[in-house]
């Protein structure tokens, strides 16, 4: 009852930091946007100790590290420009830790088949006819079969923990190489993002809309470019501040005091009068040079 109580526990402590990486590796709503190396330094904490020794108490979460992967992998492409070289290196060191992971998961299964299958031959007692004789020489024989059997596992125990020292003490080196590989792709995500930042501060903002100048009417939201109709034919506004009317004259225009929605007209016979724009924009009064008022509709 009380190995299955410690079995129990060991599995919720194993399950409690299982869910706790996940968490740490899932991106949270809006974290897309965020900066990774933050999670990038909790992966790496995370994963390298779990990867340290060949008989690991916990394994490394690889399916939190394959979805952070992906994610990464995708804004490299999709991100604005200035963050896919950020999004980059961020995905390439997470691609690391993934292959660390799967090294190690081979390392500790060739460890494991090593060990069972290490010495067979050497585990087989050594079996001495005693040939039908009987008395002393029969247990002079047997003495000597158990003092061969206790030998031969000695040496088999020293030649096996001789071995798993040196495997062991080969896959130190090789976590030490991962390691290092590992942090200098950190610092390279680092510096990718360092600059991404410093070029955000750097970067002007746009210049803001100027602001739109009160109105003291709708129609001032109106352009008088455009054709009038008159009694006698039509006028032309022109965009490019000519008029003509419907009787051959002509001239140029432009804007007097648009507030009051106030033309200026300058005829060609070198006349000076002025137009007023109705509220609406459909209705333009006209001075014109010998007199009188012009009313101009859309």
């Amino acid at each position: 009852m009380r190995i299955l109580r410690f079995v129990l526990l060991g599995l919720t402590a194993l399950a409690m930091t299982s869910l706790s990486l996940r968490a740490a590796a899932t991106p949270k709503p809006g974290a897309g946007k965020a900066l990774p190396s933050a999670r990038l330094r909790q992966m790496i904490d995370n994963t390298l100790p779990r990867i340290a020794s060949l008989t690991p108490k916990q394994r490394a979460n690889r399916e939190a590290l394959a979805t952070v992967h992906a994610e990464w992998t995708a804004l490299a492409q999709t991100a604005p420009a200035a963050q896919q070289p950020t999004y980059a290196a961020a995905a390439n060191v997470v691609q690391a830790l993934l292959a660390a992971v799967d090294e190690h998961a081979k390392a500790v299964e060739d460890f494991r088949y090593s060990k069972s299958v290490h010495g067979a031959q050497d585990n087989k007692d050594v079996d001495i006819s005693n040939g039908g004789q009987l008395g002393g020489t029969a247990r002079a024989n047997n003495a000597k079969q158990n003092k061969m059997n206790a030998d031969d596992r000695k040496a088999l125990l020293q030649k096996e923990e001789f071995m798993n020292k040196g495997v062991a003490d080969q896959w130190k080196t090789r976590t030490a190489q991962i390691g290092t590989a590992v942090e200098q792709l950190y610092t390279t995500e680092l510096v990718t993002e360092k600059q991404m930042v410093a070029a955000r501060k750097t970067t002007p903002a746009p210049a803001p809309m100027p602001p739109t100048p009160k109105s003291t009417s709708a129609a001032e939201a109106y352009s008088p470019a455009g054709a009038w109709k008159v009694p006698k034919g039509n006028w032309t506004l022109s965009d490019d501040g000519t008029f003509t009317t419907a009787v051959g004259g002509k001239g140029t225009w432009q804007w007097g005091d648009r507030a009051k929605r106030e033309l200026q007209l300058k005829w060609a016979n070198g006349a000076d009068t002025k137009g007023t724009l109705s509220d609406d924009g459909q209705t333009l009064e006209v001075a014109m040079p010998k007199g009188g008022q012009a009313t101009l509709k859309r």
